[in-house]
């Protein structure tokens, strides 16, 4: 589905080098890194929206020269920013539906028929009609989810969900989301710096560190170093939060 052979590129200060990646169809998975920019720049590289210096990006067994190219492009691949993406004076719905009015010409009944039974899914038909201004934050992210799903995507691409933080309630929705897409057989790429949300998610789990990429389960034995000292610092901080875990609940048991 998406591929990366041999890829070079900057990004602000970071050079990446013969970088290759496959994400196969339908399939989902988290790209986990400490650096937040970095992790945007490699979303985008996959979807076209990035320069490369060197290889070559492939999409759907093609070769993905830039982004927009592709007259349809803008549903074959959807990318979700970590920043709020919402117009102020478009509603809910309005903005759910944006990119079939922009592109295709619908109709707000149209747009309306189609986003509907999306919006019930991802509980969002109580807002509809609200503007942004009246919605929360976690309401404004499974929007832009739901923008994505009207679309039927071959492939979604989310820069950092956990962005600004996940309380359990978001978490559980964008799980939920995610599910969504996997049954329509969408490819779900996303990136995170937190490791407790990509362990969270049981899915394949890739790590990226200064232009490197390993696949987590095979990380102790990458011949990078910068991937085997991010995997002991991801443990040591495991086994600290495990600690002060256990230590909280001895006093609670105390009481």
């Amino acid at each position: 589905m998406i591929e990366l052979k041999s890829v070079s590129y900057r990004s602000d200060s970071l050079e990446v080098n013969n970088l290759s990646f496959h994400l196969n169809a339908g399939e989902t998975a988290v790209i986990l890194g400490p650096n937040k920019s970095a992790n945007s720049a490699f979303l985008k590289v996959c979807m076209g929206a990035h320069p490369i210096s060197k290889g070559e990006v492939l999409f759907d067994g093609g070769a993905l020269v830039k982004y927009g190219s592709d007259a349809d492009m803008w549903r074959k691949i959807c990318f979700i920013s970590h920043e709020p993406a919402l117009l102020d004076n478009l509603t809910v719905m309005q903005n759910a539906g944006l990119p079939l009015s922009y592109h295709l010409g619908w109709s707000e009944e149209q747009i309306f028929e189609k986003a509907e039974p999306v919006l019930k899914e991802f509980g969002l038909l109580h807002v509809a009609r609200d503007f942004p201004s009246q919605i929360g934050k976690d309401d404004a992210k499974i929007t832009q989810l739901a923008r994505a799903a009207i679309l039927e995507p071959k492939a979604l691409l989310f820069d950092e969900p956990a962005a600004g933080g996940l309380n359990p309630e978001i978490f559980l929705r964008i799980l939920g989301a995610f599910k969504y897409f996997q049954a329509g057989g969408t490819a779900v790429l996303f990136t995170t710096s937190s490791p407790s949300l990509a362990a969270a998610m049981k899915i394949p789990c890739y790590l990226f560190v200064e232009g490197r990429v390993a696949e987590i389960m095979e990380a102790h034995e990458s011949p990078f170093p910068e991937i085997r000292d991010y995997v002991a610092r991801i443990r040591n901080q495991a086994k600290q939060q495990s600690m002060a875990a256990s230590t909280f609940f001895d006093r609670i048991s105390a009481v």
